[in-house]
């Protein structure tokens, strides 16, 4: 190939290029909106998600106390030092949760939801578990 024809094949690649790069600021709003995929809904039982939920508050672990059982059961989990955690809990019975901290803490469980927060200042791992329906329902790794 010739320098005047290799140059130009370059030239033409280049704009090639460059074209691919371009975005969507020609093109309307509604154009762009309607390409986007449809939102879909589910509707899911009250049953603990497999991961965690980590909100700008911290670790939420979701718990589910139904039919002399307790979910989840020996999940692992991690957070820091002064992280706000959460437990959501959804019980059918009275229960009692112990967290296993420095200090120890215990949350009262009376049927239906409730919300329990702490932190936890030390780091180190820490366990909560289920005095009467039984069973360390987590355990959470504590780092600086």
């Amino acid at each position: 190939m010739t320098p005047p024809r290799t140059l130009t094949v370059l030239v033409v690649a280049g704009l090639l290029t460059l074209a691919g790069c371009g975005t969507d600021s020609d093109r309307s709003p509604s154009e762009v909106e309607s390409e986007k995929p449809a939102a879909t809904s589910s509707t899911a039982e009250a049953t603990p998600s497999a991961t965690p939920r980590l909100e700008a508050g911290g670790l939420v672990i979701t718990v589910s106390i139904a039919d002399g059982k307790v979910r989840p059961l020996g999940k692992a989990y991690d957070a820091r030092v002064g992280e706000t955690i959460t437990v959501d809990v959804t019980s059918d019975a009275e229960d009692e949760l112990h967290l296993h901290a420095e200090p120890e803490q215990s949350f009262d469980v009376t049927p239906g939801t409730q919300s329990f927060t702490f932190e936890v200042d030390v780091p180190g791992s820490v366990t909560l578990e289920s005095h009467d329906v039984g069973g360390t329902i987590a355990t959470i790794d504590v780092r600086p």
